[in-house]
C-alpha cells in the first residue's frame, strides 16, 4: 500500500508532464498576445484607442459591411433617392455632397428636362408618358446605387475604397491624390497589416502571413520614425489618429 500523502512514480511522472504541456500552453498564449500588441498596435484592454481613431472609422471591413447588411438605407440632403448605408468611389465621403447630387439629383433632373424637350419638340412622334420616364430615370438611380453599393464590391474594390479614404483622411488638406505623404503611408500600412491580421485570426497563421506581417510591420515602423524626426507633433497627432500606442511602434517588434 502507498505511503498517505506521497505521490508514486507514475503520478509525479503525469504531474511533470501536465506541468510541461500548460507552461508550453502560458508559453504560446505570451507569444500570440504578444505579436497582437505589435500588429496592432495596442495592448489588449486599449482596444478603445483603436475604436475611437479616424482610421477605424473610415476602414472599410468585411465585418462593417455585415453589421451593415440590412440597415436602413441614408437618405442625403437634397436627394430624392435613398443610398446604401456603404457606397464607395468616394462619393460617401462627408465632403462629396456635391458629387452625390450631381448623380442622384441633378443628372436626372437634367435628362427628364430634356425628354420633355424632345417630346415637345417632335409632336410628331408617339407621345411617353412623363410618369414612364420618371419610372425609367428611378430605375437608373436605383441600378447605380446598387453599382456604388459596397455590399456587392470585390476584394479588390475594397482595397481600392480604403486607398482612396486614405489618401482623402490622411493626405495634405488642398492636395489631391497625395500618396506619398508620411501619414497616409502609414496608414496603407495599417489597413493591410489589419487586413492580414484578420485573415490569420480566420484562417490560422502560415509561414508567409508571418513574413508578411513582419514585414509590413518594420515598414510601417520605419514610416513613423521618419514622421517623428521630421515633425513630432504630426507624428503624435498620426499616431493617435491611426489608433497605435508609441511603445507599440517604438520598442522593438516580436513578431
Amino acid at each position: 500500500m502507498s505511503n498517505p500523502g506521497k505521490f508514486t512514480n507514475e503520478e509525479q511522472a503525469q504531474m511533470a508532464l501536465v506541468s510541461k504541456v500548460e507552461a508550453k500552453g502560458m508559453r504560446k498564449a505570451k507569444r500570440a498576445q504578444e505579436m497582437a500588441y505589435f500588429v496592432l498596435g495596442h495592448k489588449a484592454d486599449n482596444a478603445k484607442l483603436w475604436d475611437t481613431s479616424l482610421l477605424a472609422s473610415i476602414m472599410v471591413t468585411p465585418a462593417g459591411l455585415k453589421a451593415s447588411n440590412g440597415a436602413p438605407p441614408v437618405y442625403y440632403e437634397n436627394i430624392a433617392a435613398p443610398l446604401p448605408p456603404q457606397i464607395g468611389f468616394g462619393i460617401g465621403a462627408p465632403h462629396n455632397a456635391e458629387e452625390r447630387a450631381l448623380l442622384f439629383r441633378y443628372l436626372p433632373e437634367v435628362t427628364l428636362q430634356q425628354a420633355a424637350e424632345i417630346q415637345r419638340t417632335n409632336k410628331a412622334r408617339i407621345m411617353t408618358e412623363p410618369r414612364l420616364i420618371e419610372d425609367a430615370e428611378l430605375s437608373k438611380v436605383k441600378q447605380l446605387a446598387k453599382i456604388i453599393d459596397l455590399q456587392n464590391a470585390s476584394g479588390r474594390e475594397i482595397r481600392a475604397e480604403n486607398t482612396r479614404r486614405c489618401i482623402a483622411s490622411f493626405g495634405e488638406f488642398g492636395v489631391d491624390g497625395d500618396s506619398g505623404r508620411s501619414e497616409v503611408q502609414a496608414a496603407l500600412l495599417t489597413v493591410r497589416i489589419r487586413t492580414l491580421w484578420d485573415s490569420v485570426q480566420k484562417h490560422g497563421m502560415t509561414p508567409s502571413n508571418r513574413i508578411a506581417l513582419r514585414k509590413m510591420c518594420y515598414d510601417r515602423k520605419r514610416m513613423l520614425r521618419y514622421l517623428k524626426r521630421l515633425d513630432r507633433d504630426r507624428y503624435d497627432i498620426c499616431l493617435q489618429q491611426l489608433g497605435l500606442e508609441r511603445d507599440a511602434v517604438e520598442n522593438e517588434l516580436f513578431i
